[in-house]
Parts: structure tokens; sequence; C-alpha cells
């Protein structure tokens, strides 16, 4: 949205190149996809970028000002675009960017910040309350408990309102029902807006705004003193319906047909993104992940890299280098020497924990937006929008047009010097 609200006053053009494998920009038809995933990287998409911008920007006769603007792992690719290609564009507004989330970094990065960052957005100091923190914990305690005995995940099946095709058939199957659980969740904290949004629904559907309070409303977590412990089917049924509010949306698959599928997310798009960054994640950009159940509010799920290894082997029949992500893009070594970079992150986003989260230079900047969740800052301008988004917003433009314009300033010069005649020099 902020490019289109300021591309006219900067007389630019916009330019969306998609990601290869994304969207349509398929090498192969959807059956010999598996065969091509070689192509697949980020290094070669930065490379189509960079194609594309030399091509876009030589046209013409004089070379023309880029910026490059990305949310998420898009943001990791503007950012890391002008860290690799300088030439390629002459700046990059990073927002929500977990570039520093993988191994072999100095300092480490904490492998638990994701699911502290859920944690936080549940609790009373990020908008929900201690209680909620409480019962999403108890949850899952009752949660395995039921799901040792065949009675007892039976009545996770009706709980959790599960099709036929995902009931639960063994003790190691509830995992699955948990994983599809936290999956809503983590979505839920990265849409941390204060008002409705479409956008973690892919447009398929509209969340309330900040879904995740709306999960500790429904599951009764008022802060109480002494808090009231509910019984397990109540406390997993008010679970059911807090998660519903990203699987059971108007229109979603599931209110459809009247029950949860655990094969799916909150849409087909995310399903089918999701196979796409596995791949990613394990050829290309490992970015280790861990949750404990003491500083989070899940259950112990630690970081095996052996364990990760061995997976994508057999998901992909690719190797994982652990830390290629550090050595290929430079971590913090290559943010000291970088320039023109903006990089944004919400209060309330899970990834904030992987991101850059302070000032690096006069010319590398960070800014953290308070009450704010996933990439905000890029969304199209609202009447709900905060003082503090609309500052970040500002300075973000402050810094794209100081870059068109010692960019347009270095071209002018350029040219001038070209004109001169060698003996007016000499």
């Amino acid at each position: 949205g902020r490019m289109w609200e300021h591309a006219d006053a900067l007389g630019a053009g916009l330019v969306f190149s998609e990601h290869r494998f994304f969207g349509k920009s398929m090498p192969a038809p959807p059956e010999q996809l598996d065969a091509s995933m070689g192509l697949l990287s980020s290094e070669q998409a930065l490379a189509d970028y960079a194609t594309l911008l030399e091509h876009i920007r030589s046209s013409g006769g004089r070379r023309r000002p880029a910026v490059a603007f990305g949310g998420s792992y898009g943001g990791m690719l503007a950012a890391w675009l002008r860290m690799k290609y300088p030439g390629a564009v002459d700046g990059a507004v990073s927002a929500s960017a977990p570039i520093l989330s993988f191994l072999g970094l100095d300092p480490s990065y904490d492998a638990g910040s994701f699911g502290k960052g859920v944690t936080y957005d549940a609790s009373a100091k990020g908008g929900g309350s201690h209680t909620c923190v409480q019962r999403v914990s108890s949850a899952w305690k009752a949660l395995f408990e039921l799901g040792k005995s065949a009675a007892g995940r039976r009545q996770l099946d009706s709980i959790f309102q599960l099709c036929p095709s995902s009931r639960l058939g063994a003790e190691e199957d509830v995992l699955s029902l948990a994983g599809w659980l936290q999956s809503a969740m983590d979505f839920m904290a990265m849409g941390s807006y204060p008002y409705s949004s479409s956008y973690m629904l892919n447009g398929g559907g509209v969340l309330p705004p900040y879904p995740l309070r709306e999960m500790c409303r429904l599951l009764g977590a008022a802060d109480e003193a002494p808090p009231r412990a509910p019984d397990v089917p109540s406390l997993l049924a008010s679970l059911r319906e807090g998660v519903g509010i990203f699987y059971n949306y108007t229109g979603s698959p599931a209110s459809a047909r009247g029950c949860f599928e655990l094969a799916e997310t909150g849409n087909n798009e995310t399903t089918r993104d999701g196979q796409l960054w596995d791949y990613l994640y394990c050829s290309d950009m490992l970015q280790p992940a861990a949750r404990d159940g003491v500083s989070d509010m899940f259950y112990p799920q630690p970081f095996i890299l052996a364990d990760v290894v061995s997976g994508c082997r057999g998901r992909w029949q690719v190797e994982p280098r652990p830390d290629w992500p550090t050595i290929n893009y430079g971590g913090w070594k290559a943010l000291e020497a970088a320039s023109n970079l903006v990089f944004t992150n919400g209060e309330l986003d899970p990834w904030k924990g992987g991101g850059v989260l302070q000032n690096v230079s006069s010319s590398v900047q960070s800014f953290v937006i308070p009450e704010m969740g996933h990439h905000v800052d890029l969304f199209f301008s609202q009447p709900g929008d905060t003082a503090p988004l609309r500052a970040v917003r500002a300075a973000e433009m402050d810094a794209v047009r100081g870059w068109i314009r010692d960019s347009a300033e270095a071209e002018a010069a350029r040219h001038t010097s070209e004109a001169v005649p060698q003996s007016a020099t000499e």
C-alpha cells in the first residue's frame, strides 16, 4: 500500500516482480515441480531481481533511481538485494525481516524467540492476560494426556470437531493436532493489527483486530484473582473456538464442511506457500526454531539439528547447509558495511526476535512500532493507524526521498563529467 500511496508524488513507476516458483512464475507444470526444485533459492531470486532491475534502470539513456520495498521474507530479500547487489537499488525498506534468525551469528540468535513473542502477545503486557497464558499452557497438558488412550482421542476428535480424515488414530497423531492449534496462534500473533485485516488469510477471509486477544477472550481469560480453572472439555472447547478465528472464518472450507481438517491452514494459498517455504528452509535458509513450555506457553519442541537434517533429506532429498545464510549474507558484519537501509518491526510481531532492532549506522536505521504486528507499515494508510505508526512511515519516506535525490544527483554528475571535453580538464 505504501508504494501506491507515494508513487505519483515521487514520479515513480512500480515494479512487482514475482519470486520464482510463487504465483504464476513456475518453471514447470505443477506435476513436474518436484523435479525442478533445485532452481528454487533466495540467491537465484536475488539474481533474477538484479538482472531485471539492470534492464529497467538502464533503458532510456540515464540510469533511474530504484528503491526496494519488502515485508517478511520479501523484506529479507529487499535488504539482501541492497547488501549483495548495491548497484541494483539505491536503498531498501525492509519490514519485519528476520535476517538475523540464523545459525553462526555473533551474538547468536535465540531459537525460542518466536514462541516467546507469541506468548508475549497473549500476556497482559502484550494486550492479552496472564490467565490466557496459563490456560493455553494447561491445554497442552490436557491434550497430550487425553491422547494417550483411544477413548481420550475419540474425545479430542469430538471436542475439536475433526473431519473423519483427520481423526486421531494413534497417540502420535495428537502432535498434528497440537501443531495445527499452535500454527493458528502464530498467525494470529503476526496479525496483531488495530483493525480487521485479510492479510494473514491471503485475502480469503478477514481476521478481527488483534485476533490473539480475541482468542484469549474466548478462553474466558479475564484476569481473575484467583483464576477459576475450567474443566478440561470446556478448556479445550474454548481453545477450539479461539483457533476457529483463524480456521473457521466466514467462507472458509471448515465453515462450509462443518469440521476441521488438520492438513489445512488458513487457506490453500498458505498451504502451498508453506510447502515451497519448507524446501527453501531445507536447502537454503535454515532458521532454528524451538519452544520449551517454560519461557513460552507451548509444549517442548527442541531444535535438534540432526533431526532437521534427516527430515530434509527424507522430504526433499537435499542436504541442509546450517551456517550458509550467515556465510552468504554476512549477518552483523554485512550490516555494518551496508548503507541506505531502513528496518522496521512491530512490537507484537513474533518475528521481531530475528530482526534488526537497533540502528547499525547513520544510514542503516531501525524502528520498532508499538502495538503492531507483521509489517503493518507497508499497508495502505487507515483511519485506525496510530501516531507511532504514522511517524515510522514518515521516517521511511524521508529516507526514500533522500536515496532518490542522492542517486539522481550522482547520475547527473556522471553525465556532466562525461560531457566535459578531455582537453578542458587537462
